[in-house]
């Protein structure tokens, strides 16, 4: 399949879920600049429906980033006005200024980063080619960002991108996937 026919199979199982589409409508209408809903519960909608699970199963959290240089939107704000809105997620949602994460990534992940300069290069970084995917609404039209395409999405592979994260950070988000998705293939380190 080609790339775009695989945006077009990974916006019908986004338009399938019981809230996606329409938070990611209430977003739009927020206004923030280069914002995406992206990696865990795009990448495990896919997983699910491949492994033939609920839409839901297994999912812990919901991301939602954003690129604000001027930091001008606060982000406990933002997860409070979604939780409001959207009382039945069930899940934790974790809204990221990508232009801030340079600050704390050190104290989390061991090691200092270079400040983004879009949501686009934060995505590009993100652990594997498979969850490396962004989507959000623009004048009322869904856009799909993978720079490592879907390929190993919709193939259930699980390939290192080496951009950022570590040896051990990646074996340990693997373990936890291949115990709810046990027919993830993985591309060793």
């Amino acid at each position: 399949m080609s790339n775009i026919d695989l945006e077009v199979k990974l916006i019908d199982l986004i338009e399938r879920h019981s809230f996606l589409p329409d938070l990611l409508r209430f977003i739009e209408k927020l206004d923030l600049p280069q914002w995406y809903i992206g990696a865990g519960i795009i990448t495990q909608t896919v997983w699910n429906v491949e492994h033939g699970f609920p839409l839901l199963q297994n999912i812990q959290d919901l991301d939602l980033i954003y690129y604000d240089d001027g930091e001008l939107w606060d982000q406990k704000e933002l997860q409070s006005q979604i939780t409001i809105e959207f009382p039945g997620i069930e899940m934790e949602i974790d809204v990221v200024n990508q232009a801030t994460v340079h600050h704390w990534y050190e104290q989390t992940f061991g090691f200092e980063i270079s400040k983004y300069q879009s949501s686009n290069e934060a995505i590009k970084t993100w652990p594997t080619t498979s969850n490396a995917v962004g989507i959000r609404v623009k004048q009322g039209q869904y856009e799909v960002y993978a720079p490592f395409g879907l390929e190993d999405l919709f193939n259930l592979i699980l390939r290192p991108n080496k951009k950022m994260i570590t040896k051990d950070i990646y074996y340990k988000k693997v373990h936890r996937w291949t115990s709810c998705w046990p027919k993830l293939s993985v591309i060793e380190w």
